[in-house]
């Protein structure tokens, strides 16, 4: 892939991901919480933006959509 190949990819990947904060905001939970649910295996699947672990982390729209659709209830008091 040529250098500007790659450049032009970074416009139409960033719009559908959010960062912790905005993930957190757009669930109603708080970063911490987000953060929490990583170290336990929970939530939705999310990203790190380079192998280092304390790399930022993203969260792309698809897995937020597809956590939240697996999260569904009907009533029966669940």
């Amino acid at each position: 892939m040529k250098h500007n190949d790659q450049d032009n990819l970074i416009p139409s990947v960033v719009p559908m991901a959010l960062s912790s904060e905005g993930a957190a905001r757009a669930l109603g939970v708080s970063p911490k919480t987000l953060a929490n649910w990583r170290c336990a295996g929970r939530g939705p699947a999310y990203v790190h933006v380079s192998d280092s672990p304390r790399s930022p982390v993203l969260y792309l729209m698809g897995d937020l959509e597809n956590w939240l659709l697996s999260r569904r209830r009907c009533g029966g008091g669940e």
